[in-house]
């Protein structure tokens, strides 16, 4: 089992620095980051079993049961110069228990002296296994080795740790937007404004939109711009410029709020003895002072209605 610990770390560093070794080289998108990291979770997983989980369940024997002389045969073959003697003393103890005789009691007894100063946690060979100590020794050092030359290096082991979170490539400039507070309104166009600010800053900005990408209008040094038209959905996005990537940005969709119809139940006072009438639909209503109106609105997407009939600037 010491040799099956000693083996599964080994593999598991050498998988996971292979990953994390390719990620520093391609330095890939969430997706694939995604399969590298399950991947290594799956070789893992197998390892455990294989190496350790596998040896301990033999060494508990769920489905065995060793009997007496099966378990000497064992031993025996571990320190043969007891083996001999262990398979004498069972038999005689076997013989001692089918009739009572005071000389064999008095062999067992000092055969079993004899026995008890084997050291039998020799059994298990802990110096056989340190050989394999070098099989873990060399990704640890070989890791070592690559962090102090590259220190680059230990951010591609974050990017594939955390393999649904995007990483941006250090830019000599930075990407300025306001779309963390922007929310988009269904089926209308939103503009999308971009500054880039820095030492170095490229002369054209694109945007990516799901897996579409569109160039940027540029209004000056820095300065774009793209107008997204007749949103649909809810979309990811982020900006490219010079070879290097914004994070990735969600642009939140919200229904466009709308009037499918209403009515109006128009009472007139008694003394004019006109019948109350219900109005749909109309644009414009006219009625004698005293009468009352009970309005009802049928809406679509819509939380709050205001109704300000003398035109005040009302917010909701």
């Amino acid at each position: 089992m010491l040799k099956g610990l000693i083996l599964s770390f080994s593999l598991v560093g050498v998988v996971f620095f292979t990953l994390t070794f390719f990620e520093y080289l391609g330095r890939f998108g969430i997706q694939t980051r995604t399969t590298l990291f399950y991947l290594f979770i799956g070789i893992a997983l197998f390892t455990l079993i294989w190496y350790i989980i596998r040896p301990i369940l033999g060494l508990i024997n769920i489905n065995r049961n060793f009997g007496i002389k099966e378990a000497s045969r064992l031993i025996g073959n571990h320190f043969p110069e007891v083996k001999d003697k262990l398979i004498n003393t069972l038999q005689l103890k076997e013989e001692a228990s089918q009739q009572r005789n005071s000389l064999l009691s008095a062999s067992i007894d000092q055969r079993t002296a004899e026995l008890s100063p084997i050291p039998f946690s020799k059994a298990i060979p802990f110096q056989g296994n340190l050989k394999y100590v070098k099989y873990a020794l060399l990704p640890a050092l070989a890791l070592l080795f690559i962090l102090v030359v590259s220190p680059g290096f230990k951010k591609s082991s974050e990017r594939v740790v955390n393999f649904n979170q995007h990483f941006e490539i250090e830019a000599p400039f930075n990407f300025i937007t306001d779309l963390d507070n922007k929310k988009a309104i269904q089926n209308q166009n939103i503009e999308i404004p971009l500054n880039l600010e820095g030492n170095k800053i490229p002369r054209d900005a694109y945007i990516h939109i799901g897996s579409r990408r569109y160039k940027m209008k540029t209004k000056g040094i820095g300065v774009f711009n793209y107008t997204l038209t007749n949103i649909q959905k809810t979309e990811q996005i982020y900006f490219e410029s010079g070879g290097f990537t914004s994070k990735q940005y969600e642009l939140d969709i919200a229904l466009k709020p709308s009037l499918i119809g209403y009515s109006a139940k128009v009472s007139y006072p008694s003394y004019l003895n006109i019948s109350n009438k219900v109005i749909r639909n109309i644009g414009e209503l006219s009625v004698p002072e005293g009468t009352t109106i009970e309005w009802k609105f049928n809406t679509k997407n819509v939380s709050e209605l205001v109704i300000n009939p003398d035109k005040k600037n009302t917010q909701t």
